[in-house]
């Protein structure tokens, strides 16, 4: 009786692997070669970021023959973008006020791929300035030597022209 088990166990196993094997080929059962990318935007703002609503997302690869399939995200930042073809991606993440995203993402098939993306909030001069206090009092130093070795070189110049 020990040794019916295991014969038992791998009659069992080659008769699931026949019958799924005539099925696929009667066309019955179909593996799937489609899959979806999805995920959530976020910022990198500290302590906490937050969801960004209307970002676009755009999936782009060889496969596609035709143009690049968008998606936007809805206002907790979440998108998805379904049934395409197994392979790799490139993601570009966009929105305005923020620096662009673009990284690469394997579908496989009948799998989903988890792809979160932090955008960066765009940097202005003045908004660096602002976060730069290092540099913002190093160029307040460099105006005052800038300003007083041009005051000492136009007193001199209006002096000499004065003694002559």
């Amino acid at each position: 009786m020990k040794k019916a088990g295991p014969v038992l166990i791998i009659g069992l196993f080659l008769l699931a692997y026949t019958y799924v094997f005539a099925q696929e080929e009667a066309g019955i059962v179909t593996v799937p070669n489609r899959g979806l990318i999805k995920g959530k935007v976020t910022d990198t703002q500290t302590p906490r970021p937050n969801n960004i609503g209307g970002a676009t997302v755009t999936v782009q690869s060889e496969l596609l023959l035709e143009k690049p399939i968008s998606a936007t995200t809805d206002s907790a930042g979440n998108y998805e973008i379904p049934n395409l073809p197994v392979g790799e991606y490139v993601v570009t993440t966009s929105k305005p006020g923020y620096d662009d995203s673009m990284e690469y993402v394997t579908v496989t098939p009948g799998g989903e791929a988890f792809h979160d993306v932090r955008l960066y909030k765009t940097d202005t001069l003045i908004s660096f300035l602002s976060k730069s206090v290092t540099l913002r009092w190093l160029g307040i130093i460099c105006l005052v030597v800038v300003v007083t070795i041009i005051y000492i070189i136009v007193r001199r110049s209006s002096s000499e022209t004065q003694n002559r």
